[in-house]
């Protein structure tokens, strides 16, 4: 998937993390949501700005990062 076209970075957003098409909502939420076992159904039904396509670019953009970046 190209991600690329869907995941912003803009510092003017949710201070420059990476985030959905420009939207205040960023990948560490998206994926927060998704490991605490939410099915993709209800964060489409929470967020109605979202897609799907959105939540499996956040997935394809975390892959790519380096090993240990949104470790805590």
């Amino acid at each position: 998937m190209d991600y690329q076209k869907i995941i912003t970075i803009d510092p003017r957003v949710r201070n420059g993390k990476p985030c959905i098409r420009g939207l205040p909502i960023t990948v560490e939420e998206i994926v927060s949501r998704v490991g605490k076992g939410l099915p993709i159904q209800q964060i489409l039904a929470e967020d109605i700005e979202l897609t799907r396509e959105d939540i499996m670019a956040c997935a394809a953009y975390l892959a790519d990062q380096p090993l240990g970046t949104y470790l805590c």
